[in-house]
């Protein structure tokens, strides 16, 4: 089961969708990025116990991260 959930959202998203996850999930941690360049520099053991919800951004997220993703996008 993954326990860390990657946002790739605006600030504004960000927040509230931390909020609402955290309340859902107390357990679950929260990763917020805004660009590519801050995936690309994610941990790759952060990534493989996460999955990635992109939402509003125009952020392409490069290949590489979608595969090492243990749990989607």
């Amino acid at each position: 089961m993954f326990d860390t959930i990657i946002l790739l959202t605006g600030l504004a998203e960000q927040a509230a969708f931390a909020s609402l996850l955290t309340e859902l999930n107390p357990a679950l941690r929260i990763v917020a990025v805004l660009t590519a360049a801050e995936l690309i520099d994610l941990d790759p053991e952060v990534l493989e116990r996460a999955r990635l919800i992109a939402f509003i951004t125009s952020v392409i997220v490069p290949g590489a991260i979608l595969h090492r993703l243990g749990f989607g996008a």
